[in-house]
């Protein structure tokens, strides 16, 4: 007796169709796994095994397309095999004429009853960005990054371009996203995802530096320090310019016998030997900012910052 021989059944449009979308929402899903795998919802080893079993029901989708036949009532249109090159400096005689034909079971023209052709499915692919980044490892700085926020990241930043829309014109600043504490593991991974996911570990560094102490007050007698600015002495209302040599008579007659104190390429000393001492005292105050004598009964605060 005989065995049952296999038959392939006919398919339709329809199924081809259904068919193919299938395929394509699968190829999709294993677009879906390896993003899935680098925000850490799925480990490396479940990734993979996801894939195997997508990519299995796709063979399997494919097999069944292939084991079908097309119905009965599909015309039989033979396939036309292109005519091979002819060679160089061969004879005539030696060219093939005879030219083959195989029957096809596909039909290409969607117009047709039965056909089988659909257009390509465009799944796309997500291109990730910082944003993607997961909330255990990084997060939003916003656009201006304070002493606070430095700190808190350990001064590692990657930036990107945010959009603002406003009376119909678009203007753009930059963002910045860093790690969520300061611990070393934390910024580790931080940097190892940018560096996997965005090419580049950080854009900004900006370590926080602390704001120095200000100068403690310490006690000193007699004496109170001048806080003045200074000033030069070409500035001394009660004094005047000698020129760029100074005789005996400017410093007795107009000086006082008072010392003249050179400035540039000039000296300079009182107007008049009355103003001496107002000279003097003027100098003391805005030029070199000397102390000057204070009660010895009643002790004050003295600033050591210079």
């Amino acid at each position: 007796m005989a065995g049952v021989r296999p038959v392939s059944l006919p398919i339709s449009s329809e199924e081809v169709t259904f068919i193919q979308r299938r395929q394509a929402e699968l190829s999709r899903q294993i677009n879906l796994v390896d993003q899935k795998v680098r925000s850490g919802v799925y480990s490396k080893s479940q990734g993979v095994n996801r894939k195997m079993f997508l990519k299995s029901e796709i063979d399997d989708l494919e097999y069944l397309k292939r084991s079908r036949r097309a119905p009965g009532s599909t015309p039989f249109t033979p396939f036309k095999l292109p005519q091979a090159p002819r060679a160089s400096g061969q004879a005539n005689k030696y060219q093939s004429t005879t030219t083959q034909s195989s029957g096809s079971t596909q039909v290409n023209n969607a117009n047709k009853p039965y056909g089988t052709y659909t257009k390509p499915v465009t799944t796309g692919t997500k291109k990730t960005t910082i944003k993607d980044i997961p909330k255990h490892i990084g997060r939003s700085y916003g656009t201006v990054l304070s002493d606070t926020d430095k700190k808190a990241s350990g001064g590692y930043f990657f930036s990107y371009k945010v959009a603002y829309t406003k009376w119909g014109k678009t203007t753009y600043k930059t963002a910045y996203y860093g790690p969520v504490n300061a611990k070393t593991t934390t910024i580790k991974d931080f940097r190892n995802w940018c560096k996997i996911n965005l090419g580049k570990e950080y854009t900004h560094y900006q370590p926080y530096k602390a704001a120095k102490p200000e100068p403690k007050e310490v006690v000193a007698n007699n004496y109170t320090q001048n806080s003045t600015p200074r000033k030069s002495v070409k500035s001394n209302p009660f004094g005047r310019s000698y020129g760029p040599s100074v005789s005996d008579y400017e410093r007795l007659a107009y000086g006082g016998g008072a010392k003249p104190i050179k400035y540039g390429s000039y000296y300079y000393g009182p107007k008049y030997a009355t103003q001496r001492k107002s000279w003097e005292a003027w100098n003391n105050k805005y030029v070199y900012g000397e102390v000057t004598s204070s009660s010895a009964t009643q002790p004050i605060l003295q600033s050591t910052k210079k």
